[in-house]
């Protein structure tokens, strides 16, 4: 898969209030890619003290309609511990129109990037664009995650 920015997850702000998690690499993963829950049920108990970071298993976002849980900030090995981010703001490649102040979507394929949700969508949006960006290859909107 192709990262949604060609240098990798590169942050321009998170509001001075970081949210990442680390989880459990189940395939290889680069900054810049979505990952999704991958993994087996039933490994995080009620405790606290039991939880471990690879009690979180996760995988490449590979279609448009796979769940997103967080937009991953450093490359990793299959069975490496990764780090996801699910707030702050990062350059997508703008895939298709992108308005500052709209929601906008993961678009999969060949180059993955961004879109804005279209009214009365049923696709769940990662964040909104904080300006605008034309459809290209070469195009980025930063865009403020939300998951």
């Amino acid at each position: 898969m192709v990262a949604l920015n060609p240098l990798g997850a590169v942050i321009l702000g998170d509001g001075a209030n970081p949210r990442s998690w680390s989880a459990k690499a189940r395939e290889a993963v680069s900054g810049g890619e979505f990952v999704t829950f991958s993994g087996a049920n039933g490994k995080v108990g009620s405790d606290s003290s039991s939880f471990a970071t690879s009690d979180i298993e996760v995988a490449v976002v590979k279609t448009s309609t796979q769940d997103i849980l967080g937009y991953c900030v450093s490359d990793g090995a299959s069975g490496a511990i990764i780090n996801y981010a699910t707030r702050g703001i990062y350059p997508m490649r703008a895939i298709g129109s992108v308005t500052g102040g709209k929601e906008v979507k993961f678009v999969s394929g060949t180059i993955p990037g961004v879109t804005n949700v279209l009214s009365g969508s049923d696709v769940n949006g990662i964040g909104r664009a904080v300006a605008s960006a034309a459809s290209g290859t070469n195009n980025f909107a930063p865009i403020s995650l939300n998951l």
